[in-house]
């Protein structure tokens, strides 16, 4: 039997954009429908899908899930702004219409956050095409997130996070940048750290990233450049000093190398060998940029020195 809203207000809204996600989106619901805790709303943002979408949402009847279209101009940050803005619940939950959670996910949020949290995100299995699942772990560890995400790069999942609606709200939700797409994520997560404001980490994987051919953030040069636009935009936030000058140089040198990493392990080694350059010129002492070339040139003069056949 599922749970019905007589247990009480919902006190999470889940906010689910979705575009052309039908064969995905029934996995992904199941698993909002099957959480254990039972207080939530689901709002479901399609940007006006032309495939299956509509038919395969409306086979849920639970009544604590609202199916709305929204036109989002390619910006899925304005589908999940439109998302939070129709609920009211204290605690905003994001989740992808191509991803799902553990049964347990709110239950088990819930349990942590106080006072003092005004953001959760918790780790992650993530999935590829054959099913097999790799344990991700979110957050810096033992380092200090404000200073991570300054000088490393974004260490969270959209999906894993859960954020409460005041401090969303007066950090005015996702950037609808254009130039910011596919890393507008990151951009909120900086702004709130830059703000003080307190991401506490959940350390079990209570979600699941599906990858696949139609994820936004695999196209890597889309990618790449949202990130260097969210970099530079908020880089000019950082005081002018020599500590966070060369905090911004290793931003951005982690940013290319993480580039690098990605054109890598696509074949794309001359790319991949001008994105580290690219790193080392930002910040020279990035030696896992330095160990990429230095691999690149093995790849190089061993594949040059194969007997021609």
């Amino acid at each position: 039997m599922t749970p019905s809203l007589a247990h009480g207000d919902p006190l999470f809204d889940i906010v689910i954009p979705s575009y052309n996600h039908g064969r995905f989106i029934t996995t992904c619901l199941d698993s909002v429908i099957r959480q254990t805790f039972p207080n939530w709303k689901c709002w479901i943002i399609d940007n006006y899908s032309d495939d299956e979408t509509d038919s395969i949402v409306s086979q849920f009847s639970d009544s604590r899930i609202t199916y709305a279209k929204f036109q989002n101009h390619g910006i899925i940050g304005a589908s999940r702004n439109h998302g939070a803005s129709l609920g009211s619940a204290k605690f905003i939950a994001f989740l992808d219409s191509d991803d799902w959670w553990d049964n347990n996910k709110l239950a088990h949020v819930l349990a942590v956050t106080n006072a003092e949290c005004d953001a959760v995100c918790h780790d992650e299995y993530w999935v590829n095409s054959t099913g097999k699942h790799r344990y991700v772990k979110y957050g810096p560890g033992k380092s200090d997130l404000r200073k991570f995400l300054n000088t490393r790069g974004n260490c969270l999942s959209t999906s894993a996070v859960v954020v409460k609606r005041t401090v969303f709200e007066q950090h005015d939700g996702f950037s609808t940048n254009p130039d910011f797409v596919t890393a507008e994520d990151f951009d909120l997560w900086l702004r709130l750290v830059n703000a003080n404001r307190q991401i506490c980490f959940l350390n079990e994987p209570l979600g699941f990233f599906r990858m696949h051919e139609r994820n936004s953030s695999n196209n890597l040069e889309t990618n790449h450049a949202a990130c260097l636009s969210v970099i530079k935009e908020n880089t000019t936030m950082i005081p002018d000093n020599p500590q966070s000058h060369n905090g911004m140089r290793k931003l951005f040198s982690f940013q290319y190398y993480g580039y690098g990493r990605s054109l890598q392990k696509h074949g794309l080694i001359q790319k991949s060998f001008r994105a580290f350059l690219t790193s080392l010129r930002w910040y020279p002492l990035n030696f896992r940029s330095a160990v990429g070339i230095a691999l690149e040139i093995a790849y190089f003069f061993k594949t040059r020195n194969l007997p021609k056949r």
